[in-house]
């Protein structure tokens, strides 16, 4: 039994294809377990993700929703799957946005277009989207796949924002002062025309920085050196206000008063100017 024996090249040949098949198979096996892992790693990213993962058919219809759909539609996918997206947006939506749906039946991928969508319970829902065209073999469409995400608060938000710089904006073209915002930076952050009227500053110069109007400004006053050093004063001492009064040459009077512009966790975002002018009364109490 244990005899050694000198092995025919048939024999050797036929123990060299088996090795090679058994190599084959354990290569086929390491390669579908890795395919098999990489799908449950997809698959779990997939139904873990807080955005929308969809893809519908070549006819607008839902094939896939993930899990997202129900913190976002507030539906189950099941109740999604077969139904036409169209299904899922306010009656005018598809009606006066009808070019983005066309477009991705077409077979052109779309990125970063807004959507407007009905929640379950009847809420309207602004959603960030993404869509890729899927082909088959020989270019035929399959569908469309992509990704939603609900940006419905970040909408309201930036509305909120808008409506409280109008509102700002509307207070500050109507005050009797003329008012700058200089940045921490020491950029012009925002000024009222009134501003521009009281110190005849060009448009432009109003375009570019604090050291440029500086200049404008200096041009015009009887003591630029006091008022340059108490400019550089405050921004070296960002917590201090000051008020006082200002005599240009052309003999005008103006009440300067300045504070820092900081937020409600004490961050500082600059400094506010205001100016207003007190030529006449000023002059009037001399007459008295």
């Amino acid at each position: 039994m244990f005899a050694r024996h000198t092995l025919t090249q048939s024999t050797l040949d036929a123990l060299q294809l088996a090795a090679n098949e058994i190599s084959l198979g354990i290569k086929r096996i390491q390669a579908e377990f890795a395919l098999k892992e990489s799908e449950n790693q997809y698959r779990h990213l997939v139904e873990t993700s807080q955005n929308m993962i969809w893809s519908v058919d070549p006819q607008g219809c839902w094939t896939f929703v993930n899990e997202a759909v129900k913190s976002i539609y507030g539906y189950e996918p099941a109740e999604m799957i077969g139904r036409h997206c169209s299904e899922f947006e306010p009656p005018k939506q598809f009606q006066l946005e009808p070019g983005i749906l066309p477009c991705l039946l077409a077979g052109e991928s779309v990125f970063e277009y807004e959507a407007v969508v009905l929640a379950k319970d009847g809420r309207k829902l602004n959603l960030l989207c993404n869509a890729m065209v899927l082909w088959d073999e020989v270019g035929n469409v399959l569908g469309t796949t992509g990704t939603a995400t609900n940006i419905t608060e970040l909408k309201r938000a930036e509305a909120l924002l808008r409506r409280s710089n109008a509102v700002l904006q509307a207070q500050q073209e109507a005050s009797i002062d003329g008012i700058l915002i200089i940045d921490e930076n020491r950029q012009i952050a925002s000024y009222n025309q009134h501003f521009s009227r009281l110190w005849k500053i060009p448009p432009a110069t109003l375009q570019t920085n604090d050291r440029q109007l500086l200049g404008c400004v200096l041009d015009q006053l009887e003591n630029p050196e006091e008022f340059l050093a108490k400019v550089e004063y405050l921004y070296q001492y960002l917590d201090e206000s000051s008020r006082d009064e200002i005599v240009l040459r052309d003999g005008r009077t103006f009440d300067r008063y300045s504070a820092p512009v900081r937020s409600p966790t004490g961050d500082c975002y600059g400094r506010i100017w205001y100016f207003r002018d007190i030529t006449e009364r000023k002059k009037a109490l001399s007459d008295l």
